[in-house]
């Protein structure tokens, strides 16, 4: 299996700030605080839920950057991606694509990636999760969109970590910014004009709204 390759500063240089917005729909969603089910001592963040949890304050009361290994993680996750005859496994840790027309089809189009699995990186039962996600579906469903199921894993020998999640074709940035903030969660993917970023979704995180630029990597 292939390895983490090595962070480079040019993720933190690339971040930038977008300003926030509240969703139409969310004063009808009441998505209470998730419940910490876990007992004994706190695992590992998995790589595309993973955050350190609370707000980290530097002096001036701002919150810090996301910390470079769990950036490294977020960017090495590989996504399992349904396109037309099979699966499309790719991560947005490559390099820049020169010619993105050679890219496969569904990364030169607009879309997010979603999931409503265990907000704040606190680890809820299955029942608990796969209901979050019922309902994320259905209120993108309601709101027009097409979703489709996808996973993402972390490739790593020891990793074992899955997480379902939803491919959401079309959806605006800052519509698929307030489902994943709505839903508690720390970050998404979002894809427009063949250029993956890694989005900010939680205020205990970083700046809602704060990008991570990637570049799409095809894994076999």
């Amino acid at each position: 299996m292939a390895r983490l390759r090595g962070w480079s500063p040019q993720y933190e240089s690339l971040a930038v700030e977008a300003p926030q917005s509240a969703p139409v729909w969310a004063s009808a969603l009441r998505v209470q605080p998730a419940q910490d089910y876990r007992t004994g001592s706190r695992q590992t963040p998995n790589p595309a839920q993973a955050v350190q949890r609370g707000s980290q304050l530097d002096g001036r009361d701002r919150p810090r950057a996301v910390d470079q290994n769990l950036l490294r993680s977020y960017f090495a996750t590989v996504y399992e991606l349904p396109v037309e005859g099979g699966i499309l496994r790719a991560s947005i840790d490559g390099e820049l694509v020169k010619e993105p027309v050679a890219l496969p089809e569904l990364l030169q189009t607009s879309f997010a990636i979603i999931t409503a699995y265990n907000p704040r990186s606190m680890l809820l039962p299955r029942r608990v999760n796969e209901a979050r996600q019922q309902v994320m579906r259905d209120l993108l469903v309601l709101g027009c969109y097409r979703v489709e199921h996808c996973v993402g894993y972390d490739e790593e020998p020891d990793g074992a970590w899955r997480e379902p999640a939803w491919l959401v074709h079309g959806i605006d940035r800052e519509e698929a910014i307030n489902f994943g903030r709505t839903f508690r969660q720390n970050t998404l993917i979002y894809c427009k004009d063949n250029r993956p970023e890694l989005v900010v979704t939680d205020p205990t995180c970083d700046p809602v709204g704060r990008s991570y630029q990637g570049n799409w990597r095809i894994r076999a």
